[in-house]
């Protein structure tokens, strides 16, 4: 997981939920760019829409023989217009495929965190049959529409220990330059969306199947 971030949409006419827009991964921010605010083919959409209550199954059996009641707050709800000319609802939650499919969890906390989405998705799912006109979507990173490219400098080694204004400007093996200027360091920059998707995606609609874990 990332760092939180507070997203601002560029199309504000589009967007149907509360403020601030705080987004809790990179895939999130990808989703909410590409998938909602600049899709040509979205016509509305929502951050954290709704909280759906759900029994927590891997709480304490003695305390909660049951299931804790909880709630759980899916990511997007997004409407938007399909190739064929229908309009579509769904409910979308972005999540890694360690902690979406059980066969590919890691570790035992990977494998708590499935049971604990698969009661959240199945509270989801009774969610979206009651509404009647809505459905549920869990995208991972193996079916999310788009990527990114990750740029990031490699660090430089520093030898040696120098605690002086001159060594922590310009490093402990370094020299002022002749010109005497300081030099700016660049800043590193964050995720780009590749150039090639923007084309191929600015002139078609984003459409959306359902990708749910393989136990269902």
């Amino acid at each position: 997981m990332a760092k939180r971030r507070k997203y601002v949409p560029i199309n504000q006419t589009k967007y149907n939920g509360a403020y601030p827009i705080v987004l809790k991964s990179n895939w999130e921010e990808m989703f909410a760019s590409i998938g909602c605010d600049m899709n040509p083919a979205c016509l509305e959409w929502a951050y954290e829409p709704f909280k759906i209550p759900y029994k927590d199954p891997t709480a304490d059996p003695f305390r909660y023989p049951e299931g804790r009641s909880t709630i759980y707050v899916p990511d997007f709800l997004i409407t938007f217009l399909t190739p064929e000319g229908r309009i579509r609802t769904s409910l979308v939650e972005i999540k890694p495929l360690k902690e979406a499919r059980l066969s590919e969890s890691r570790d035992t906390k990977d494998m708590i965190q499935n049971v604990r989405n698969q009661a959240k998705w199945e509270a989801a799912l009774r969610f979206c049959e009651r509404r009647g006109n809505v459905e549920f979507i869990v995208l991972t990173e193996a079916d999310v529409p788009f990527e990114a490219e990750t740029s990031k400098p490699k660090r430089r080694r520093s030898y040696g220990r120098c605690r002086t204004k001159k060594c922590r400007i310009y490093g402990a093996r370094s020299r002022r330059p002749k010109d005497g200027r300081i030099p700016i360091p660049s800043r590193t920059p964050g995720p780009t969306i590749a150039p090639s998707l923007l084309i191929s995606r600015s002139s078609e609609a984003i459409s959306f199947e359902p990708m749910l874990p393989v136990s269902w």
